[in-house]
Order: C-alpha cells, then sequence, then structure tokens
C-alpha cells in the first residue's frame, strides 16, 4: 500500500497529467488527505493556484480568491488516479 506522502505525489502528478495544459497549476497545498474505510482509496484534496493568477491581501478580501481545489482519488496499492472533481466545502 503506498504511504500518505506517495499518495499525495500521485495525486499532484495526476492534477498536472490532466489539467497540466489548462490550469497550469502551482503553489500546492495538502488540504486534507483520508484512506477509504477499506483502505482501496486515498481521497485527497489539494488546493494550487493557476499559474499568473497568484493570490494578494487585496484580491482575497474583494472575494477572488485565485485558489482552485480539487478532490482526487488515488488507488491505495498501485498509487494511480482514478479521478478527480472540483472540492465543495461540506454544508453543515
Amino acid at each position: 500500500m503506498k504511504t500518505p506522502q506517495e499518495a499525495v505525489t500521485s495525486a499532484m502528478q495526476y492534477l498536472v497529467s490532466v489539467v497540466g495544459e489548462i490550469e497550469k497549476p502551482q503553489n500546492f497545498t495538502i488540504e486534507s488527505i483520508s484512506l477509504s474505510k477499506d483502505k482501496k482509496v486515498w481521497k485527497i484534496v489539494l488546493g494550487y493556484e493557476r499559474q499568473g493568477t497568484e493570490a494578494n491581501s487585496l484580491s482575497v478580501l474583494l472575494g477572488n480568491n485565485p485558489r482552485r481545489y480539487k478532490t482526487i482519488e488515488i488507488d491505495a496499492e498501485s498509487g494511480e488516479g482514478i479521478s478527480f472533481e472540483t472540492y465543495h466545502t461540506p454544508k453543515g
């Protein structure tokens, strides 16, 4: 089984391979990571900026946060990307 560190590296590589030419992700942050109960899938939320849209204090205060967030699923055994989707904040 892949370690959390290996899963995160796989998630970043998978995201870049899928959206790299379109979004040009950079400045990754790990927002969350969890292993499914059956231990088959790592679920990782990555934050990133698109190249050329770096955040500054004023843009964030005005609600124009250029950061994007994606939930990425990684096969825990092989480390291969399974899927990704736009992360949505859970509704309380």
